[in-house]
């Protein structure tokens, strides 16, 4: 008779179509791929016992073939040996089995329910801690903020804007008012002063000045005029009377002389 024995645990084992069904936990946590080691290898104790005790039982009834008297006690021992192999193979890979199965269920489902709850608390928790403080912080910094600068602007802008309006509206009023008043105050007293002053002054000085300047120029123009006037005057008269004179008298001179001279020539 041919045993397998399917119960080596190694990379290489045959597997059997029971296992081959079975879902793979390559991808799984460390913690599923420790449990799923623990089985296989309480599966292979198990298949090592049935096929030491099928290898046995087989050759005990060889045995038994042969010895009569054996036959008994082999009974008894094959009885208790199936008893105490089932009992304890059965005990092993129930204990076995169930426990890792509730384990390994118990502690998916409590890690995944924890992890969900916790994660599920822990993330409503903090989000809606930190929205609240980070919203109310923002809010008040935010809010505080704009109203510091807002004021702050409005304030310089309203302050600067009034300061400049009312102090150039008040400069432009103050300064024509001022220029105004005091260039015609100005303008009405030195025209009124320097009109006295300027007219008196020109007056006395334009009578003085045109005294002095019509006497000597009339005294000048006359007494060169006069002067001119009887020298070219007396020149001419004495020039012409003597030019007349003395003409006439070399003419009847010299033509009587001239005319005695002929005539006694003749």
């Amino acid at each position: 008779m041919v045993f397998s024995w399917r119960g080596v645990c190694d990379d290489n084992k045959t597997v059997t179509a029971a296992e081959r069904a079975k879902p793979s936990l390559s991808s799984a946590p460390k913690i599923l791929d420790m449990g799923s080691k623990a089985v296989r290898q309480s599966t292979a104790q198990v298949d090592k016992v049935e096929w030491l005790l099928q290898y046995y039982s087989t050759t005990l009834l060889h045995q038994l073939y042969k010895s009569p008297t054996l036959l008994t006690t082999s009974t008894s021992l094959l009885l208790y040996s199936t008893l105490l192999y089932y009992s304890t193979t059965l005990l092993l890979y129930y204990s076995t089995t169930l426990l890792l199965y509730y384990s390994t269920t118990l502690l998916l489902y409590y890690s995944t329910t924890l992890l969900l709850y916790y994660s599920t608390t822990l993330l409503l928790y903090y989000s809606t801690t930190l929205l609240l403080y980070y919203s109310t912080t923002l809010l008040l910094y935010y809010s505080t903020t704009l109203l510091l600068y807002y004021s702050t602007t409005l304030l310089l802008y309203y302050s600067t804007t009034l300061l400049l309006y009312y102090s150039t509206t008040l400069l432009l009023y103050y300064s024509t008012t001022l220029l105004l008043y005091y260039s015609t105050t100005l303008l009405l007293y030195y025209s009124t002063t320097l009109l006295l002053y300027y007219s008196t002054t020109l007056l006395l000085y334009y009578s003085t000045t045109l005294l002095l300047y019509y006497s000597t120029t009339l005294l000048l123009y006359y007494s060169t005029t006069l002067l001119l006037y009887y020298s070219t005057t007396l020149l001419l008269y004495y020039s012409t009377t003597l030019l007349l004179y003395y003409s006439t008298t070399l003419l009847l001179y010299y033509s009587t002389t001239l005319l005695l001279y002929y005539y006694s020539e003749y």
